[in-house]
């Protein structure tokens, strides 16, 4: 019928336009969760931080970080959580500055020992 527009056959460079707008669509997508593709650094002494690393500062020159605290009878101690304290692994409310930067809702662990009952005479 006259003035009805039958289809074309794509043209040249239409296969790569194709490309491209396909392309701008899966880094649209992608660019937000690029963190997500990062190659994880070694897990050396010294080695650059990942993401998800808690411990960022204490005592990183060694295999693990591990304290002993003894409790006796009355004792109470407060530890951190959070890894930010600068009386690690005691609590000294770092976790309250990190909580408002970061929303996250971290406090300490209270540890208690009970006093040992009074001995009868």
């Amino acid at each position: 019928t006259p003035g009805a527009h039958s289809p074309r056959p794509p043209g040249p460079g239409a296969a790569m336009r194709f490309f491209f707008a396909l392309l701008a669509a899966a880094l649209l997508l992608l660019l937000p969760h690029a963190g997500a593709f990062r190659v994880p650094a070694p897990a050396s002494r010294g080695a650059p931080l990942r993401a998800g690393v808690i411990n960022d500062s204490i005592k990183k020159e060694e295999p693990k970080v591990v304290d002993m605290l003894e409790l006796g009878p009355g004792d109470k101690k407060v530890l951190c959580r959070c890894w930010k304290s600068g009386t690690f692994p005691l609590c000294n409310g770092a976790h309250v500055k990190h909580n408002e930067e970061t929303g996250d809702n971290v406090g300490p662990a209270i540890v208690s020992v009970p006093k040992a009952p009074a001995a009868e005479e």
